[in-house]
C-alpha cells in the first residue's frame, strides 16, 4: 500500500537525507567522506526505488524535492572544502557528473510515474510533465557540458546548487538559462542548452 511505501522510503531514504546537512556541519567531515556521499545517496535510492510509483502525487513531489535539496547540499559542502590541486578538480568534476545524473534519473522515475496517473483534463499536471522534461534533458546536457570542460567547476557549482522543479515549464527554462549566465557560463554553453535541451 502506499503507507507502507512511504513508511519504507523515510526509513530508508528521508532520514538519509535529513542526515546529510548535520554530518557536513561536522568539522572532522573530510572532502572524501563528502564525495562518498554522493555515491551513498544514489545507493540509498536505488534500494526503494521501485516503491515511487505506489506513492500518492504530493508525498511523491516530496521525496524527488528532497532529493534535489539533499543533493544540493551534498555538492554544496563538497564545494566548501575544494581547493586548486587537479586531483581534487577531477574528484569535483566527476561529483558533479554523477548527481546530475543521479537527478536525470530521479526526475525521469517521477515523470514516468506522474505520466501513469495523469488525467487529460489536468492542464496543470501535464504542464508540470514538460517542465520535469525539460530539467531531466537539462540535467543530461549540462552533465556534458561539464564533462567536456565546457563548463568550468565554479560556474558547475552555482548551476547545480540552484536547480529545482518549476511547475510552470516556460519559467522552467527561464530560471535554468539565468542560472547559467549569472554563474558565469559561455554563450556558447547557454546556446548548447537552448539547442540541445528545449525543443
Amino acid at each position: 500500500s502506499s503507507d507502507v511505501c512511504k513508511t519504507y522510503l523515510e526509513k530508508t531514504l528521508m532520514s538519509f537525507i535529513r542526515k546529510v546537512g548535520e554530518h557536513f556541519l561536522d568539522p572532522t567531515s573530510t572532502f572524501e567522506d563528502r564525495i562518498l556521499h554522493v555515491h551513498i545517496l544514489w545507493k540509498k535510492y536505488e534500494s526503494c526505488r521501485k516503491y515511487l510509483k505506489y506513492l500518492l502525487y504530493d508525498y511523491q513531489f516530496t521525496v524527488v524535492d528532497s532529493l534535489l535539496y539533499g543533493g544540493c547540499q551534498v555538492i554544496q559542502s563538497i564545494r566548501d572544502q575544494t581547493h586548486e590541486s587537479l586531483s581534487v578538480q577531477d574528484s569535483t568534476k566527476n561529483a558533479m557528473c554523477s548527481m546530475l545524473k543521479f537527478w536525470a534519473m530521479v526526475l525521469l522515475d517521477f515523470r514516468t510515474s506522474l505520466n501513469r496517473k495523469i488525467n487529460e483534463g489536468i492542464a496543470q499536471r501535464k504542464c508540470l510533465l514538460q517542465s520535469l522534461t525539460n530539467l531531466i534533458n537539462f540535467c543530461c546536457v549540462f552533465e556534458k557540458l561539464i564533462y567536456e570542460g565546457r563548463v568550468g567547476i565554479k560556474a558547475g557549482w552555482e548551476v547545480i546548487s540552484n536547480i529545482r522543479v518549476v511547475a510552470d515549464w516556460n519559467d522552467q527554462i527561464a530560471h535554468l538559462v539565468k542560472c547559467m549566465v549569472t554563474s558565469g557560463c559561455s554563450l556558447q554553453a547557454v546556446l548548447a542548452i537552448n539547442q540541445d535541451m528545449i525543443k
